[in-house]
């Protein structure tokens, strides 16, 4: 039985998986950790599937997976979950790649101070190309009305908005934030199976996987840490072979609004969102119907609402945007 998880989504991203699961097994090999690799292939057309088997035949603690049931990032997450048997999870996609020691390193000081850290540990990311190799962290984006009322929306520019941006990281030691990326992520199985009940099935592709897992941890009590620098998550986001879907991009994150807010908290998000309303509407009940089990599962565990917690995000001065 395995100490630490590695889970691996990919989508038809042969070569760069291939790069990733074996920079995983190089570093992982010169550490004394009792660790496992699941690499979980989600609809792949592309000889990566193969290549990942070819990999795991002669390495016992690597496990190559399909998942077929439906296209989401999420829910093959979940998939590799239920086939893992570490206690800490660590989650990284198939176009990045590690600095030297950074999983070793944050392994360790997880470990040592899991109850200090009281909920998740992210590598600082590195996104190669797009952003010239600049260490980059989430800064919360949100708006608070003048009656101090916050709701949640998809465009900074309106009146109503709950996400976040990129920003540059200052604070080169291990620092709480609000919110930030889930690849690069580790979190103990027992916090993100037992607490949040893993992550909504009716997660689509792409986006809104961060929402869920930062935003519901929020206002759980939980906290979002950031690991030291240069510990970092070289991410070659150009490598991906797949592409927004608008609408699926809004609806997981109408799901991650109903699992921390409500009903009312995603019918605000809905009504907020760019697009026809009669869609947004499908999609606002087609989460109600899907995600009412999970969400009345995280509901009794729930300790601030989503206001509350951004106020207290503003007062306490963490990397946080706020329009006015």
């Amino acid at each position: 039985m395995a100490k630490l998880s590695i889970i691996v989504p990919y989508i038809d991203e042969y070569p760069m998986i291939h790069f990733t699961v074996c920079g995983l097994r190089c570093e992982l090999e010169q550490s004394n950790i009792d660790w496992e690799i699941i690499a979980i292939a989600n609809k792949n057309t592309d000889k990566g599937y193969k290549k990942i088997c070819d990999i795991a035949k002669p390495h016992k603690r690597i496990t190559s997976l399909k998942y077929d049931e439906k296209l989401s990032h999420w829910n093959a997450k979940n998939f590799g979950i239920q086939h893992s048997s570490g206690d800490v999870l660590f989650f990284i996609d198939s176009h990045c790649l590690l600095a030297k020691d950074s999983l070793i390193n944050m392994y360790k000081y997880y470990t040592e101070h899991e109850e200090e850290l009281h909920g998740t540990l992210h590598l600082p990311i590195l996104y190669m190309s797009e952003l010239n190799g600049r260490e980059l962290e989430y800064k919360l984006v949100a708006n608070i009305t003048d009656d101090k009322k916050m709701v949640g929306g998809n465009n900074k520019n309106s009146p109503h908005n709950l996400h976040y941006n990129f920003t540059r990281i200052r604070n080169r030691n291990v620092h709480r934030i609000s919110c930030t990326s889930t690849c690069g992520m580790m979190i103990s199985r027992k916090l993100l199976v037992d607490e949040l009940g893993m992550w909504p099935k009716a997660l689509g592709i792409y986006g809104g996987g961060e929402n869920f897992i930062n935003f519901t941890l929020a206002v759980m009590g939980y906290h979002i840490n950031v690991f030291s620098s240069p510990n970092s998550l070289h991410h070659f986001a150009e490598k991906r072979n797949y592409s927004w879907h608008y609408d699926c991009w809004i609806k997981n994150r109408i799901v991650a609004a109903y699992m921390n807010g409500g009903k009312k908290w995603a019918k605000i998000y809905a009504l907020n969102a760019k697009g026809r309303r009669t869609v947004l509407e499908r999609m606002y009940n087609e989460v109600l119907e899907e995600c009412s089990e999970h969400r009345e599962f995280i509901k009794p565990k729930i300790k601030t609402t989503p206001q509350e917690w951004v106020e207290r995000e503003v007062r306490e001065g963490r990397s946080i945007g706020v329009y006015r």
